[in-house]
This record gives structure tokens, C-alpha cells and sequence, in this order.
């Protein structure tokens, strides 16, 4: 039996956020942990380029399965969540650019937030991250981001989590 570093229940948006966020060194939380956890945290990955080894585990086949399925059933075709809101940590414009870079900006909804003179000073919904992407764009980023080098991991589908262990 392989033993991981980490396991992730779940493959939908938020395990592939929780999957960014364990891969990037950039994570770190300001908000909870003191200065003095943080650099520690600092030091220990400087000393250790090697990556966390991670299993998402999901009762699907595929990534966002569920959530695609649930999407058609209910006919959503635009995201609430602005093009800002999505699974990559590290980039805040990446499913911006990956509209851009595959020629489907047209799916990309204006929401509106644009014209809120309140919204103007924070730049982002002047250059379109703001607006609503479709369900379709937003799956499509998901499993390219899935399949990042950079976001290694094994996915474990048609399966469940019955029991946890702490391996010492």
C-alpha cells in the first residue's frame, strides 16, 4: 500500500484549490500563524525541494465530475463567481489568461461590477476579472490545472475513504 504525504477527499473546485495551495510555497498564512512560525515554515521548505506527495480521492472517475454533472442537470451555464475565483492559489488572473491564450473570451458574462464606481479603484474589473465565466471555460481551466507538472498527484476515483491512519 503507498502511504501519501497528504490525502484529499473530494475532486471538485475546492480540492483542486486545496491541491494549489499544497504545492505552492507562497501558502503560507499571515493571517494565523506569527512571524516566527513563518519563518520556520520558510526554512524548512528551503531545505527540502521535495515536493508533498498527494492522493486526491474521489467516488468519480475524473475531476469536477459531480460538479459538471450537478451544473447540466440544474442548466447553469454561467459561474456566480467572477473569472478571479478560481482553484490556482498562486495566479489570481490564470483563468483570465487561459480564456485569452484558447480564443474564448465570448465566454466570459459581463457581471456588471465594471460600472461600481466603488470597484474602479481595485483594477480588476477594468482588465475582465470580474467577469462571469461559463461552466464550460471554468471545467476546462480545472482539468489543464489538473494536469499541471507543477500540481503532482495521484487521483484515486471510483473510490472512497474509509479510514485514516497517522503513519509515523
Amino acid at each position: 500500500m503507498k502511504v501519501y504525504d497528504v490525502c484529499i477527499v473530494g475532486g471538485g473546485p475546492a480540492a483542486l484549490s486545496t491541491l494549489s495551495a499544497i504545492h505552492s510555497p507562497y501558502s503560507l498564512d499571515g493571517t494565523t500563524m506569527t512571524p516566527a512560525q513563518q519563518e520556520c515554515v520558510w526554512r524548512n521548505i528551503r531545505k527540502s525541494p521535495k515536493k508533498l506527495s498527494v492522493c486526491v480521492i474521489d467516488s468519480n472517475t475524473f475531476w469536477l465530475e459531480s460538479w459538471n454533472s450537478n451544473f447540466k442537470i440544474l442548466g447553469i451555464t454561467h459561474l456566480r463567481s467572477p473569472a478571479l475565483a478560481h482553484p490556482d492559489l498562486f495566479d489570481p488572473n490564470a483563468l483570465l489568461s487561459f480564456a485569452i491564450k484558447n480564443n474564448r473570451e465570448d465566454e466570459l458574462l459581463e457581471s456588471g461590477c465594471f460600472e461600481i464606481k466603488s470597484l474602479l479603484a481595485l483594477g480588476q474589473s477594468q482588465i475582465g476579472l470580474w467577469k462571469l465565466p461559463s461552466t464550460r471555460l471554468f471545467a476546462d481551466f480545472c482539468f489543464e490545472l489538473a494536469k499541471s507538472p507543477d500540481l503532482p498527484h495521484d487521483f484515486v476515483g471510483r473510490s472512497y475513504v474509509s479510514d485514516i491512519t497517522k503513519h509515523n
